[in-house]
């Protein structure tokens, strides 16, 4: 049971009381160390169920370091019409063939993306090889117009390498692309 002290205002005085009796049952003083009693309410909702993030979807090929002095660079890129903004692009400039690789770390099952020659390139054909570990997954040739769905088992490789090459040194510049490189 508690005791009231109060001051008057007025006159300074002290007074004490006993607060009235109450028939509610009083509670026992819980110890400071123990966790408090649990609540509930009965208009609590659950938290909403977290949508996707891309990451979960995987991870742009982009967004790794090259290994070397890579002939390929992310930019954004048009390939028969449409937009890829982020793309795995050549580099803009003669000779007509080059390459990146990557580390992976064993850390992936699959490559996709979406190959081809960039809208504005000077030539019409080129050669694209994508290789993991020495084994060959795509060899193949781009037209200009055309684009080709690369879906590509990667097995935990440890090592990617993306090479191109195409005919001539031509004055206006040419674009390798790999279209929304992903790995998941």
């Amino acid at each position: 049971m508690a005791t009231i002290v109060a001051t008057s205002a007025k006159d300074g005085n002290t007074k004490t009381s006993a607060p009235p009796a109450s028939s509610a049952p009083q509670s026992t003083p819980r110890p400071s160390n123990s966790p408090p009693p649990p609540t509930t309410s009965p208009l609590t909702t659950p938290p909403p169920t977290p949508t996707p993030s891309p990451a979960s979807e995987g991870v742009p090929l982009t967004t790794l370091t090259p290994l070397d002095n890579a002939s390929f660079e992310a930019d954004s890129a048009s390939l028969s019409g449409d937009d890829y903004a982020d793309s795995l692009v050549s580099t803009r400039m003669c000779p007509s063939r080059g390459s990146v690789e990557y580390n992976l770390g064993r850390d992936w099952k699959y490559l996709r993306a979406t190959a081809g020659l960039d809208d504005n390139s000077a030539v019409t054909t080129a050669e694209l090889t994508v290789t993991a570990d020495d084994s060959t997954l795509f060899h193949g040739s781009l037209a200009l117009g055309r684009t080709r769905a690369l879906n590509l088992k990667l097995d935990n490789a440890l090592r990617l390498t993306v090479s191109y090459k195409f005919d001539g040194c031509y004055g206006g510049d040419t674009w390798i692309v790999l279209g929304n490189p992903t790995l998941s």
